[in-house]
């Protein structure tokens, strides 16, 4: 125990996570994942615009090596 508060541990010595532990990390993967949404988003339009802008120079990506 570490002060008033019980620690349990796996056999592999990592130690359980608190609720408030929990809760911190799912918040963060949460946090993360929308963070990886808004760059993908991000990127497809970036993407969406570069083609546009090559098919107004009239260039074909799929005849392209």
């Amino acid at each position: 125990m570490t002060g008033d508060e019980l620690v349990i541990y796996y056999p592999d010595g990592g130690r359980f996570l608190s609720p408030v532990e929990l809760s911190n990390y799912a918040e963060q993967e949460n946090q993360r994942a929308e963070r990886e949404k808004l760059l993908k988003e991000q990127e497809q339009l970036k993407y969406q615009t570069l083609l546009a802008q090559l098919k107004a120079k009239g260039i074909n990506i799929s005849t392209l090596e």
